[in-house]
Order: structure tokens, then C-alpha cells, then sequence
């Protein structure tokens, strides 16, 4: 059996599997989800597509000092029929959970084969092919934002 996973797709395409981290409290997990979109989680809703995935991203993304484009979540959300697309402008990390109607759950494993397949279609460059931990996801992601600074 595979270890339960979350996706996260970085600003810059880089895409990190994410241990789900499921046995923590209601509150843990939110403070999980928000590390990994840097901010205030907002859920992409209306998506047509797939009823067992949900997309989250920052809710106040667009409006950070310099905000940078997301052009693979942009393309992910027009495939799994996000009706807000192109009008809205996603930056910054997209987190994709699975979703059993009320919670965040585990990516199904279809979704995650879907998006291992279609790099090319996606151009997420996987950063590792183990599922790490959240808190090792968000120094990857740091150190990525440190090195187009510096």
C-alpha cells in the first residue's frame, strides 16, 4: 500500500507529493494546508471535472508584493473545468487533496498517475519521487524563493 499523499505544485512548476499528514487534529491540518499555499487557504470551487479532488490555493495570493503567475495551476484548473478560469489569475502554490464531500483526504491514485503521466501536458518538474513531509516541502519551496533572489 502507498502512502497517502497531497500535491503540491509550485509557482514555478515544481510539483512536491506531500505526506497527507491525516492523523493530526482538524486544526494541525489546516495549519498543514496554509504552510503549503503561504497563506489563508482558499478553495478553487465549481470544479466540473472530478467530485473526489479538491484545489486549494492562497486566498490573498494575487495580492502579495510582486506576485508570481502560476501558469501550471492555471492549466490544471482549466482541465478539471474551473469555471472562474482565465478571469482569475492563481499565484503562488496550488495545493490539490483528495476530498470525500466535507474533508481533505488522501489524492486518489488515478489523479496522481493522471498528473505523473501528463507532465509533459502540466510541465510540473517533480522534485522528488517520495512523498515528504510537509515541513521538508516548505524548506524545498523556500530555498527555491531564496535562490531566485539571491
Amino acid at each position: 500500500m502507498s502512502t497517502p499523499i497531497w500535491i503540491v505544485v509550485d509557482q514555478d512548476g515544481t510539483g512536491y507529493k506531500v505526506k497527507e499528514p491525516s492523523t493530526l487534529t482538524e486544526g494541525g491540518v489546516l495549519d498543514y494546508m496554509q504552510a503549503l499555499v503561504r497563506g489563508r487557504i482558499e478553495r478553487i470551487s465549481g470544479l466540473r471535472q472530478v467530485d473526489d479532488i479538491d484545489v486549494w490555493v492562497n486566498e490573498e495570493g494575487a495580492l502579495v508584493r510582486n506576485p508570481v503567475r502560476n501558469a501550471t495551476a492555471t492549466v490544471l484548473a482549466v482541465t478539471l473545468g474551473d469555471p472562474n478560469v482565465p478571469a482569475q489569475t492563481y499565484v503562488g502554490p496550488m495545493l490539490v487533496t483528495g476530498s470525500d464531500g466535507q474533508n481533505a483526504t488522501e489524492v486518489p491514485e488515478y489523479f496522481e498517475n493522471f498528473l505523473v503521466h501528463t507532465r509533459h501536458l502540466f510541465k510540473i518538474d517533480w522534485k522528488t519521487d517520495e512523498p515528504i513531509s510537509v515541513e521538508e516541502c516548505v524548506e524545498y519551496m523556500d530555498a527555491a524563493r531564496e535562490e531566485v533572489t539571491a
